[in-house]
């Protein structure tokens, strides 16, 4: 059976503006997020799903909730983005520093316990795989999940 996932990343959040490591950390959207967002349901044709996923962070479900109207969002951990553990929370003096830490980070590298891009493919990709093979039990044909 041929089955199509539509994966979608959250708009700009408050941690994006202040350059936080913020993978787990709960954050909102920013007004020009929510409004970038508004401005792409009216000119964006999504593709309709069967079934929406969400990651339960507060940015990840406003996204969802602006793009996907009236649907009902199923929330799911395993959606997460990276766990930046002890990182959690650390505000990068700069656009420039963040791209550089993440620079290293595409590299596997980990400045302290922070999950590296292995641990989060490797973990992704369960989730992917795993909600597909359900959704797919269920007779559905189509997911989206916002992150």
């Amino acid at each position: 059976m041929n089955f199509a996932l539509t994966l979608v990343r959250h708009g700009q959040s408050t941690a994006n503006v202040r350059h936080m490591l913020a993978g787990w950390k709960d954050v909102e959207l920013t007004e020009t997020g929510r409004k970038e967002l508004e401005k792409l349901a009216s000119a964006v044709d999504y593709p309709e799903s069967d079934i929406y996923f969400s990651s339960p962070l507060k940015r990840c479900r406003e996204t969802a909730e602006i793009l996907f109207p009236g649907r009902k969002i199923i929330c799911r951990d395993e959606f997460r983005e990276i766990n930046f553990r002890m990182l959690e929370g650390w505000i990068l003096s700069s656009k420039e520093e963040m791209d550089a830490y993440f620079a290293d980070w595409v590299n596997d590298e980990a400045y302290l316990d922070e999950e590296t891009l292995s641990d989060v493919m490797e973990r992704g990709s369960r989730a992917v795989l795993s909600t597909v093979a359900e959704c797919e039990a269920e007779g559905l044909h189509s997911a989206t999940v916002v992150m």
